[in-house]
């Protein structure tokens, strides 16, 4: 279900909010666990003859109204991001969830899809979903992250494969496509160490050796593959791309963007400007690649 405006414009207003009780009672809880320690030190120093076991709860008593107040304010700050967060989306005729148990259900027509997906976290922790219906289904974007480690598991005639740790952070854009095409997945070579490599999918190679030195194609069916990814496509990813990851699969088209170290602050500052350089990136993909892979979309202008 999602978020609406009037579930937090209360925090715009003046006085004492009643909801951020629960961000005030975990402030006080948390807090103490790791400032009491400090506190009690630095009392020690300005009281050296009191014993340790008298300053701790001094320390407590005074760190508490600090975590409280932390708590608030914290709470009270994550309150009026979800406000930017549904006023920015709602300009650009999305619907926001904060938090989806069950990221696309009620947006996608091919949801189940994902479960076949390659590139897709399934284990994820994830945040800050927007979702709106296009020409030919639904969109939805969402910020993803994950620390687990993936163990692949491949048969006698297949090459071996190290663990892949899926670790970080990533913009997951996934749409309908509204095409039926091989599942297949293009990424740059320098990811491939990080995505696991599906032993039935054979590695597409085309004419152009600055592209197959640059990207990797990974298809099902390698022919059908190599016979939509015409020209405009590569001529296209040979001048975007970088950080994104792409996946068809089964109705659906996976545009994954990579936060690197380098962009971890920037992202934390200003995540809404991620989300418009994913939109930007899949809306001039979709206009240059063949209309059986996916048809043009302007998924910023679509009311």
């Amino acid at each position: 279900m999602s978020d609406t405006e009037n579930q937090y414009d209360w925090a715009e207003k003046k006085g004492f909010h009643p909801q951020l009780i629960k961000s005030m009672i975990v402030g006080g809880l948390v807090t103490p666990l790791v400032l009491t320690v400090l506190v009690a030190a630095l009392l020690s120093k300005v009281f050296p003859s009191t014993p340790p076991l008298t300053l701790f709860p001094i320390a407590f008593a005074l760190v508490v109204p600090i975590g409280v107040g932390l708590g608030y304010l914290v709470g009270l700050g994550m309150t009026k991001q979800r406000l930017a967060w549904v006023r920015w989306a709602a300009e650009k005729g999305w619907s926001y969830e904060a938090k989806p148990e069950h990221p696309g259900a009620d947006i996608l027509d091919h949801v189940d899809q994902l479960r076949s997906s390659t590139v897709y976290w399934r284990h994820a922790n994830r945040r800050n979903l927007i979702g709106r219906r296009t020409e030919v289904g639904g969109a939805c974007i969402m910020t993803s992250s994950s620390i687990a480690k993936q163990q692949l598991h491949e048969d006698n005639q297949s090459r071996k494969q190290a663990n892949r740790t899926r670790s970080g952070r990533c913009v997951d854009l996934v749409m309908d496509t509204g095409t039926s095409c091989p599942d297949m997945t293009i990424h740059p070579h320098a990811f491939a160490d990080r995505l696991p490599i599906p032993h039935g999918r054979a590695t597409v190679t085309f004419e152009l050796d600055a592209f197959n030195q640059t990207w990797t194609v990974r298809a099902d069916d390698a022919k059908a593959a190599y016979d939509r990814i015409d020209q405009r496509t590569i001529d296209f990813l040979l001048h975007h791309g970088g950080r994104y990851v792409l996946e068809f699969v089964g109705g659906l088209l996976i545009v994954q963007y990579w936060i690197s170290e380098a962009e971890s602050m920037s992202f934390q500052r200003q995540p809404r400007r991620y989300y418009d350089q994913v939109m930007s990136f899949t809306k001039s993909f979709t206009q240059a690649v063949p209309d059986d892979l996916v048809p043009p979309l302007d998924l910023d202008s679509l009311r």
